[in-house]
């Protein structure tokens, strides 16, 4: 599957699961929502990083700092 398809796969879902937090909060869907859309976007901009060691990277650089403030706020 061509990357640039999947990046833009993954803005939907990720988008999808934000709206679903907002419609049901304190279910913590925000966290991969927003990974899944950071990841999308950054697989839009880039498609070669999509499919490389770096895409792990970047979900565990986003998710932590969110799930933190997730948690603390």
């Amino acid at each position: 599957m061509d990357p640039f398809t999947v990046a833009v796969i993954l803005i939907i879902v990720g988008a999808l699961l934000l709206i679903v937090e907002a419609f049901s909060p304190g279910a913590f869907i925000v966290i991969p929502g927003t990974v899944l859309v950071i990841i999308g976007l950054i697989g839009a901009a880039y498609p070669d990083i999509l499919y490389t060691w770096w895409s792990p990277v970047i979900a565990l650089v986003v998710a932590v700092p969110v799930t933190a403030l997730t948690v603390k706020g």
